[in-house]
């Protein structure tokens, strides 16, 4: 998360989708509107959505929106990069923990929940497509 906040300009609307504990609020720029969207409500201000099911419709004016371990339950990876880059000044997103280097047999990746195996350089090609 403070880390991810580097890339975040001072006074931006900052959507953290799979928000979580929130983690990402405590190291953002001064002046940054938080907005937590979570799967499950984590707290009063999580706008609950299912990403997978409803794309990014529930994401109310943000230009930065943040994909932190998220990206490996999504089952159309291809569709959110797509449609995070034509909607938003900034995404980021982590995968590189989850590639199937690490982790290359599907038992293994669905035992903890992971929905895709895209490679290190598939996920790659999605970026910069």
């Amino acid at each position: 998360a403070e880390l991810i906040a580097h890339f975040i300009s001072k006074g931006s609307v900052v959507a953290d989708i799979g928000a979580g504990e929130c983690a990402l609020k405590g190291y953002l720029p001064e002046g940054c509107e938080y907005i937590p969207i979570d799967i499950a409500q984590r707290d009063a201000r999580t706008i609950v959505s299912d990403v997978n099911r409803r794309g990014l419709k529930d994401v109310p004016g943000a230009d930065f929106i943040v994909f932190s371990g998220v990206l490996e339950y999504i089952f159309q990876p291809r569709n959110i990069l797509a449609e995070s880059s034509s909607r938003f000044k900034c995404a980021v997103f982590t995968y590189a923990p989850c590639t199937t280097k690490g982790l290359s047999e599907k038992i293994e990746r669905r035992s903890n929940g992971w929905i895709n195996d895209l490679t290190a350089e598939e996920f790659r090609s999605l970026v910069e497509d």
